[in-house]
């Protein structure tokens, strides 16, 4: 059956309405801190609860509305599924035979539950505008970092007893974020999108804007979060695109060979990259960190802790969901404290052990090798669908950085419906055999 790609303008703006609800909600109910009259730091009231609400609320509607293409979806990428089921399986029966099963059991339904709604925006983003499709993910950070700029400038604001501020962990920003890293998450995530709609958007007004203007801001906010492990996420992005740059630059100049490029550009970035670094060393240093002794900040002394928990249970771990009953009794010596493993890689290595593990890998490296067939196939052309895959194979390695000092994979955060969304999106992304002639055009512009 082939798959159609025909434009319904009213399921486009279903999509697009739902995307900025479920996207714009779980980072203002999960994420937002504000300080009340007493001048401590709270989220919103019951936060979780009414986010719960509303993605179930919207799973329901939204399989009303895209049930032909979802269907359609399960037929033709049976494996994403059946991949996706093992990873919930051994995610249930870790949590069964784990240390806190009742807690664990709870956690993945609530995870089921507030993932399926951005599993199905990614199996159905294919059907509409390539601009629409991750419009949100770019407008709440610039919105964020904008905010960010506006509150430092003009200071807080208080309204009906609340405080809204760009909250400052010592001289990093953070906003309303709970830490600095979480508003240096954002905007790396809006780096990759900008990057990405430039590609996309047909308005030369637009891109400029982008990268005269929206960039810039970005890149502020984002420098001013000292946010290390989002600058592993700058770092994967940028070596991304700029390869894809050097490689249609190659293309444009017929008379010459890739290699004959490679070396003097290989030479021209390093160059650069010393020289920015020389100028630029005492700010780099500050940035990085370079004078602590632990350059983890502590989380070294917690993954070998973890590593030390799976040798007694190596296939599924000490159960999906006790990390904070298993961190109740351990006191890191370190000189921060540390709630968990910040560590994706290492924490559900822990939790689930090498079968929980195994599957998170399988579905996580499916979708990068989905994108990068599909990227391979149409980079000739360029078309809109190879710079979506482009997109989702760049996000997703670097996602695969960042998390290696965050720990939001497989948890109820933002960051985690967005990994659903992305890898639904990759492993469902349209072959060229399915994409009738008439509609390969709508499809690439």
């Amino acid at each position: 059956m082939l798959i159609k790609f025909e434009r319904c303008p009213q399921k486009e703006f279903v999509f697009k309405t739902f995307w900025w609800l479920l996207w714009l909600n779980s980072i203002v109910l999960l994420e937002f801190y504000f300080r009340n009259q007493s001048g401590e730091r709270i989220k919103v009231l019951f936060g979780q609860y009414w986010f719960f609400a509303i993605a179930v609320m919207l799973t329901v509607v939204i399989w009303i509305v895209f049930k032909e293409i979802l269907l359609e979806k399960f037929n033709s990428n049976k494996m994403f599924f059946f991949c996706c089921y093992v990873l919930l399986l051994t995610l249930g029966v870790s949590a069964v035979f784990g240390i806190n099963s009742a807690y664990g059991l709870r956690l993945l339904v609530i995870f089921i539950m507030t993932s399926t709604p951005f599993l199905f925006l990614g199996m159905v983003a294919h059907s509409v505008s390539f601009q629409s499709r991750i419009s949100p993910l770019l407008g709440v950070s610039v919105g964020c970092a904008i905010g960010a700029i506006l509150f430092t400038l003009f200071g807080p604001v208080s309204w009906f007893g609340y405080t809204l501020e760009n909250y400052l962990m010592g001289h990093r920003w953070a906003f309303l974020f709970i830490e600095a890293n979480g508003l240096g998450g954002m905007m790396a995530l809006a780096v990759t999108c900008a990057f990405y709609q430039v590609h996309v958007i047909h308005s030369k007004t637009l891109k400029w804007a982008l990268i005269l203007f929206i960039l810039p801001i970005i890149l502020l906010v984002f420098w001013k979060t000292n946010s290390r492990g989002s600058l592993l996420w700058v770092l994967v992005t940028l070596l991304f695109y700029c390869g894809l740059w050097f490689r249609n630059l190659v293309h444009q100049c017929t008379s010459l060979q890739a290699r004959q490029f490679f070396l003097p550009g290989l030479g021209v970035v390093i160059g650069l990259t010393v020289i920015l670094a020389i100028i630029f060393r005492y700010e780099l240093s500050a940035f990085l960190r370079l004078e602590q002794r632990d350059l983890t900040t502590g989380r070294m002394e917690v993954w070998l802790y973890y590593l030390d928990q799976l040798k007694e249970n190596p296939f599924l771990g000490f159960g999906f969901g006790a990390s904070d009953l298993l961190m109740s009794g351990y006191v890191v010596k370190g000189p921060f404290p540390i709630a968990g493993p910040l560590n994706v890689f290492v924490g559900i290595l822990g939790e689930t052990g090498v079968l929980g593990f195994s599957a998170m890998v399988w579905l996580w490296f499916g979708a990068i090798l989905k994108s990068w067939q599909t990227v391979k196939i149409h980079v000739g052309s360029q078309n809109g669908l190879f710079h979506y895959a482009f997109f989702l194979m760049v996000i997703l390695v670097s996602i695969a950085a960042h998390q290696n000092g965050e720990w939001q994979i497989l948890r109820i955060t933002p960051f985690n419906f967005l990994f659903f969304f992305l890898l639904a999106s990759a492993w469902t992304l349209p072959k060229s055999a399915d994409i009738p002639t008439g509609e390969y055009q709508k499809l690439s512009s």
